[in-house]
Order: structure tokens, then C-alpha cells, then sequence
């Protein structure tokens, strides 16, 4: 098929379909799983995300929560009951005019989302979100980093203890060509 139809599923040697006509998942196009490392699983779809715990108790999360209005194209759990949630970019166009509106969030386990956005509208790769990692100190790795040609090769923001810093293609890989 090419039209997204959900999260198969297999239990007990069964399979299933997780859908939006069988559950509250928000979107049937789901591009990331993750593990929260406490028995449940959340879910990134293409019109926000969703928590499903240990005990099959579910918690979406939406525009309307806070979240950016963007397919989700990346989680990493924060190992304290949050979530990093990375975008794939938004096209806007007008006129002549071509935006691409992407970033990423913060989910807390209390519900606070901290959002990291407003990059270089002209520019598509530095807006997808490709990736996003926890080290062995607590800080967190993000690659927005798209593949589109003509557009400069990206950039990776380190965030740690609330600091950010944002590293060129250029300052990681010096020898490296736009």
C-alpha cells in the first residue's frame, strides 16, 4: 500500500492494525517508535505524538498541546519520563517566496515543552530534523541535516545543563564543499 494505514502490530503470533479508526493515534503516517524504557512506547506521527505506558494507558500530544505543527520525523527519550521530538519541515510558499518552517521540542514528564526553531527559513536541511541522541553525560545531539541539493549541508546543536551550541558541517568536517 501506499497510503499510510498505521502501526502493525504482532502478539501472541497475531497481527493487527493500530490505526486512527481503532485508537486516539492522531495520524495513520507514523515515522518513529521509541522505547521510554519503562515497558511503554511513544509514538511520532505526521500530526504530533502519542504515549502509550506500560499499562496501555495513552496520551496524545498535538498542536493543541504545544506541539510544532510538523510531521515527526525523530524522538529520543530524555531518561526522565520526557521526550526529544524532532520535525521534518513545513513548505510554505508565497508568491515567490519559499519557506521551510521546521525545529524541535522538549516534551517534560510534567508536560513542559521547551521548542528550538526559527532556523534559516530559505534553507531545507537546516530545518528537517534527521536525528536526535542522548549521550552518556545527559546531553542531547541533534542533526538537522536534509539532503536536499542546493542548500548548504547542515548543522548539529548540542544541548546541555539548558546551553545550547550549534556546530556548522563545516566546523565538524573543515575540508567539507557546500
Amino acid at each position: 500500500p501506499t497510503d499510510p494505514r498505521g502501526i502493525l502490530v504482532r502478539d501472541n503470533g497475531k497481527w493487527s492494525v493500530i490505526n486512527k479508526e481503532n485508537s486516539t493515534l492522531p495520524a495513520c503516517f507514523v515515522q518513529e517508535l521509541e522505547s521510554d524504557g519503562a515497558g511503554g512506547v511513544w509514538i511520532g506521527t505526521a500530526n504530533g505524538i502519542v504515549h502509550v505506558d506500560k499499562d496501555d494507558n495513552w496520551k496524545v500530544y498535538t498542536q493543541l498541546d504545544g506541539l510544532l505543527p510538523y510531521s515527526v520525523d525523530a524522538l529520543e527519550v530524555d531518561g526522565d519520563g520526557g521526550v526529544w521530538i524532532g520535525y521534518y519541515p513545513d513548505t510554505k510558499t508565497d508568491e515567490s517566496i519559499t519557506e521551510y518552517l521546521g525545529g524541535y521540542q522538549h516534551l517534560s514528564k510534567t508536560g513542559e515543552i521547551n521548542t528550538y526553531d526559527g532556523f534559516d527559513k530559505c534553507n531545507f536541511n537546516i530545518n528537517w530534523v534527521r536525528s536526535i541522541s542522548m549521550d552518556i553525560e545527559g546531553g542531547i545531539w541533534v542533526t538537522r541535516s536534509g539532503n536536499a541539493p542546493g542548500f548548504t549541508k547542515g548543522e548539529i546543536d548540542y544541548i546541555k545543563d539548558g546551553v545550547r551550541k550549534v556546530y556548522s558541517a563545516k566546523e565538524i568536517y573543515p575540508g567539507l564543499n557546500d
